[in-house]
């Protein structure tokens, strides 16, 4: 397991020195970082509804290109867009609870 670990590390530095000491994967680790429960219902609901709307643009687009990028970044955007529904969705007492 450790082995396996390493093996990872490596090719990600590896790749980053390819890449100028950039990210491997800049968008996984944007959306990764972007939107967490907490950050969403501190969110308005006017700016939770233009996220919703650029998130869901941005599957579409990812649909597109789906072949050259894989499903993952796929996932993320819908679990994403799952989370701000069910906070728009919530009853107002319930997110003020948290």
């Amino acid at each position: 397991m450790q082995k396996r670990k390493q093996q990872k590390r490596n090719l990600r530095k590896k790749l980053e020195a390819r890449n100028n000491g950039e990210s491997v994967f800049p968008m996984r680790q944007e959306i990764m970082a972007g939107l967490k429960a907490k950050d969403i219902q501190k969110m308005s609901k006017t700016e939770r509804e233009t996220k919703l709307k650029e998130l869901k643009t941005e599957l579409i687009k990812n649909k597109v290109s789906s072949s050259k990028q894989g499903s993952s970044k796929a996932k993320e955007i819908r679990k994403m867009i799952a989370r701000i529904n069910t906070i728009n969705n919530q009853k107002p007492t319930e997110v003020s609870k948290k």
